[in-house]
């Protein structure tokens, strides 16, 4: 009975340990103004996932990049570069997008041009 009751002991820390995950999110968020109805913003999002020691942890990175310029013609050309990065445990299994988005809109808010532009690495 005592037998059962040391094995019993020892048996649940050592499941606790083995299921136990680290998660550390990181937010950073700026905003600049560079000229009169032009500003300038930046988010990035880091995420790590630490589940069994630093040789299984993941990393995912978001961040976005946007600047608003307002033109002497009275247009507003906004321009933002989305890039979302995974690092997985190994070289191989990495990936970054990248998206790139400008629109042009005319004093009434109405979209004059738009494009955009999608890389993917690994």
């Amino acid at each position: 009975m005592r037998r059962l009751i040391l094995t019993l002991a020892l048996a649940f820390p050592i499941v606790a340990l083995a299921q136990q995950t680290s998660t550390v999110k990181t937010e950073t968020t700026k905003e600049t103004k560079t000229a009169p109805g032009s500003t300038k913003s930046s988010v990035d999002v880091k995420k790590t996932v630490d589940p069994a020691g630093p040789a299984n942890a993941r990393t995912d990175e978001h961040k976005t990049d946007t600047s608003v310029k307002k033109n002497a013609n009275g247009t507003i050309t906004a321009t933002t570069e989305h890039t979302d990065t995974h690092d997985a445990t190994g070289t191989k299994h990495d990936q970054k997008q990248t998206t790139q988005k400008k629109v042009t809109k005319d004093a009434h808010g109405n979209v004059i041009s738009s494009e955009q532009s999608t890389s993917t690495a690994k």
